[in-house]
């Protein structure tokens, strides 16, 4: 589906996306919003609010780009390099001393862990404007996307509709962005 494109891909960390990012073809740019499920998933520990206190910060500076209305801009690129990227540095200390004082099958230690490996693709928000800090929105439309042909499918076992090709509707997530797919 994607073929030869070039450009960048938000997803998670899942190993099934190394051959759609292999070095020559897309960025992959890590999804923030998984990163803070994992530690969430951890949230009993009290290790684990200092890091959503710091994601949640990153978030609120998007939002205030939102509010100025420079999203995808230089000026957001600025924007983030001046507070966001000490807060994610922030974060990757964070994970660093907290893997230590865990034990390594701990949810605690496994989530530091996903924010340690995937150090590079979550960061790449912080060098590229027109890239999300998640990949939320995308899910967004996938998630409608699989519910809607479940639903359609049902439909369509009754007799009352054709079922729409899937590859239609999954090209809409990509439509979503500024930096979709490029021939």
């Amino acid at each position: 589906m994607l073929g030869d494109s070039t450009g960048e891909l938000v997803a998670d960390l899942y190993t099934g996306y190394n051959k759609v990012t292999e070095p020559g073809r897309r960025n992959r740019a890590g999804c923030l919003a998984h990163a803070r499920r994992k530690i969430f998933d951890a949230k009993e520990n009290s290790d684990a609010l200092p890091a959503l206190e710091l994601i949640r910060d990153i978030y609120v500076i998007e939002h205030d780009a939102v509010t100025l209305g420079i999203v995808g801009t230089e000026a957001h690129l600025a924007l983030r390099r001046e507070r966001s990227r000490p807060l994610f540095a922030g974060l990757l200390l964070w994970a660093r001393a907290t893997r230590r004082r865990h034990s390594p099958k701990s949810l605690m230690s496994k989530a530091a862990g996903y924010l340690l490996s995937g150090r590079k693709p979550l960061s790449r928000f912080l060098h590229v404007a027109a890239l999300p800090p998640n990949n939320n929105q995308s899910e967004a439309a996938l998630r409608r996307v699989a519910l809607g042909r479940k639903k359609l499918l049902t439909r369509r076992k009754r007799g009352r509709r054709k079922e729409r090709p899937l590859r239609q509707d999954s090209c809409r997530t990509d439509r979503m962005t500024a930096l979709g797919a490029q021939d």
